[in-house]
């Protein structure tokens, strides 16, 4: 039974694992036409993402 103070935690911050309600989304990034929608608990795991996707593979 799911209490009065119980959150919903519904998104995935990719570099952490976090998982974010959305009052705990610290910076979002959008990649791509088809709105790859990615969120973050911190500008630091944002800035780590940006790096690793923007490295060759």
């Amino acid at each position: 039974m799911a209490g009065p103070h119980r959150r919903q935690r519904g998104r995935t911050d990719p570099v952490c694992g976090m998982q974010l309600c959305d009052n705990e989304i610290a910076a979002r990034m959008t990649i791509g036409g088809g709105g790859n929608d990615y969120v973050f608990c911190s500008t630091r795991c944002l800035h780590i993402f940006a790096t690793r996707t923007s490295q060759p593979t």
